[in-house]
């Protein structure tokens, strides 16, 4: 893709410095926590012309980066990027809100969501899913009362790096048409044009919010539908990779599963990160997840399951190191619950 009118007199931002010099200066009302703030449109940007470029938004592969990366490596590799720094500046994304829905679709129903919400980073500028659900594979919003989230257990796919800028591209739409996996594909045409559009097009993050918790932006479609997503740039992070495993259902457990969530916290930021939600029927192990979480800071997950009591067994704390692994198994009241979390420096 060309920039427009040619060379650009203007620096280029995303030259590599200290992410301290490159970022502007914190905007006290902007960064207002508990605020439900308008999302910045790429449009908008000062720089709206030169990111389509620099972050190849024309190519729609997946970034081929995976996390642990600094982890994975030769020892010797490892500690040579270990003297260099110490985490870095990172973004977490706590949670995705379906705010509203058409008024043609049911508010006490189930909504049945599907496409990609993907973040590009200066690391690897192509998509780092955050949400990827195909349409006959949908995620279900059972409640928009009672349970609005779109939960994250699907990405991202590593830590995402902030140097300046990082861009949110998203087509989500709503399902309302009918079931076209048993459909020709004119057929699967029509039913595909009957549903309806939730959110599409690309944000930006640009502003340094060091807030003790997220900050919610609204995306707003065409047809007052809207998405809150809530995040928090933080400081001095490290990636923490989480795999769970799920086995030994107990034989009190009913024979239609446990209807098992996974929530997160970080030490010293207030916010709940959702995690995963979902029936589990049998043992298996859940996609993996990334977290964004500062150094010597502590990662908290809570595993719950409705109609069980309290148990402070249920919560695993990790501590976030520069490398290595953390294993931590739990018998629990309703599984055998097997947790690894791998810590990482991003780059």
């Amino acid at each position: 893709m060309e920039r427009a009118g040619g060379a650009t007199t203007e620096p280029n931002p995303m030259k590599r410095k200290p992410a301290e010099e490159t970022l502007d200066p914190p905007d006290e009302k902007e960064a207002e926590e508990g605020k439900v703030m308008p999302v910045e449109l790429l449009q908008d940007h000062k720089y709206a012309d030169i990111f389509p470029w620099l972050y190849r938004l024309n190519d729609t592969s997946e970034t081929s980066r995976e996390s642990m990366m600094i982890s994975l490596r030769p020892e010797e590799d490892w500690e040579r990027a270990s003297r260099q720094q110490v985490g870095c500046h990172m973004l977490q994304i706590f949670s995705l809100k379906l705010s509203s829905s058409p008024s043609s679709i049911t508010s006490t129903g189930p909504i049945q969501l599907y496409g990609f919400m993907a973040l590009r980073d200066p690391i690897d500028p192509l998509r780092n899913y955050v949400f990827k659900r195909n349409r006959d594979d949908p995620f279900i919003v059972q409640d928009l009362h009672s349970d609005p989230f779109i939960y994250l257990s699907a990405g991202p796919k590593r830590g995402v790096y902030v140097q300046n800028v990082v861009l949110l591209e998203y087509d989500i739409k709503i399902k309302t048409g009918g079931d076209n996996r048993d459909h020709h594909h004119h057929h699967q045409h029509q039913e595909e044009e009957q549903d309806s559009p939730l959110i599409n097009g690309v944000a930006v993050f640009s502003l340094p919010m060091w807030t003790h918790g997220p900050v919610t932006n609204r995306i707003t479609g065409d047809r007052g539908v809207a998405v809150d997503i809530s995040r928090c740039f933080i400081h001095n992070a490290v990636e923490i990779t989480v795999q769970v495993f799920i086995s030994e259902l107990k034989p009190t457990t009913s024979s239609g599963g446990i209807n098992l969530s996974i929530t997160g916290r970080i030490s010293k930021v207030t916010g709940e990160i959702k995690v995963f939600h979902d029936v589990v029927d049998q043992p298996c192990e859940l996609n993996k997840f990334v977290v964004a979480v500062g150094y010597l800071s502590c990662l908290f997950l809570q595993f719950d399951v409705p109609g069980t009591p309290y148990n402070y067994l249920n919560l695993f704390a990790f501590k976030a190191r520069r490398n290595g692994s953390l294993r931590d198994r739990r018998e629990l009241h309703f599984a055998t619950v097997d947790v690894i979390a791998t810590c990482s420096i991003l780059h």
